[in-house]
């Protein structure tokens, strides 16, 4: 029989969701979102331990599969019945991913794809052989999107593959032991340090872009306590008094709306390491 191999994101060591109720509950909840959103349906049978049989019905025809999870997040997907379609593959792993894993970073992340093969070791090879992927991805992603001057971009992308590396390291550290482990852990560190000084580069022309935002909305302001002034107080304050008057009201504003703008980047970034350090604690303790 033919079979697919994935592995559904986890930083514990162990999948988090595995109470049969709680399984149930938030399958159900899923299924009737797909009911609502997509052009197919799911049917399933929770059997307990991780066992699942699946039914993917379509107008086209249904697909009826097996599918096994272990507390490692391994999901294999066994061929059992019906017309089996990449597409369709892809559908299942996603409804049982949703089921059992909890995102902690960016939900635009890249997805690791379920891979057709036979046999568990050489699945566990090609999904990482989809982490080593993501180490040169990420990277040239970001600064294509700072090449073309799209830095909100590249600070997306520097979060979804920040935490693909500590998922990555958390995938290592299952599945290897020894040598390979350490190696391939030295080699997503590496990627996310990279990813890292990229984030502190690109935070320079964020800033930079949002000065001319910030010079229109002061000349409005200047403009319009201009008009205000001259209006109400021309004859008493003169020209040079109601100049210098303006002068102060759009410094204050330039100050206020800066200081806003680098407490609200601040959090952002706190909050983004904080996220990070998390993970990585949960890796290494979990």
């Amino acid at each position: 029989m033919v079979s697919w191999y994935g592995w559904i994101p986890i930083l514990s060591g162990k999948l988090t969701l595995t109470e049969e109720k709680d399984i149930n509950e938030k399958a159900k909840r899923l299924q009737k979102e797909i009911d609502v959103c997509e052009e197919y349906t799911i049917e399933y049978e929770y059997e307990g331990t991780g066992k699942w049989k699946i039914v993917l019905k379509t107008k086209a025809g249904n697909l009826e599969v097996d599918c096994e999870v272990e507390e490692s997040g391994l999901c294999k997907i066994t061929h059992v019945g019906g017309v089996a379609s990449y597409d369709k593959i892809v559908a299942i792993y996603r409804f049982i991913r949703d089921i059992y894993h909890m995102h902690i970073h960016h939900s635009g992340d890249l997805q690791l794809r379920p891979i057709e093969i036979n046999g568990r070791d050489a699945g566990i090879e090609k999904i990482l052989d989809q982490y080593r992927q993501k180490v040169t991805y990420y990277p040239q992603e970001v600064k294509d999107h700072i090449d073309n001057r799209r830095y909100d971009d590249a600070i997306d992308s520097i979060l979804a593959g920040r935490g693909e590396m500590q998922y990555a390291k958390s995938f290592t550290n299952l599945f290897f032991d020894d040598d390979p482990r350490d190696s391939l852990n030295r080699t997503f560190e590496s990627a996310d340090k990279s990813l890292e000084v990229l984030m502190q580069k690109v935070t320079v022309p964020t800033s930079n872009e949002k000065r001319f935002p910030l010079a229109l909305m002061s000349l409005i302001v200047f403009l319009s306590a201009f008009h205000i002034l001259t209006l109400h107080f021309g004859l008493w304050l003169g020209s040079v008094g109601i100049i210098a008057v303006l002068i102060v009201i759009a410094r204050g504003v330039v100050r206020v709306v800066g200081v806003v703008r680098s407490l609200i980047e601040k959090k952002r970034i706190e909050e983004i390491k904080k996220e990070i350090m998390d993970a990585d604690d949960k890796n290494q303790h979990g």
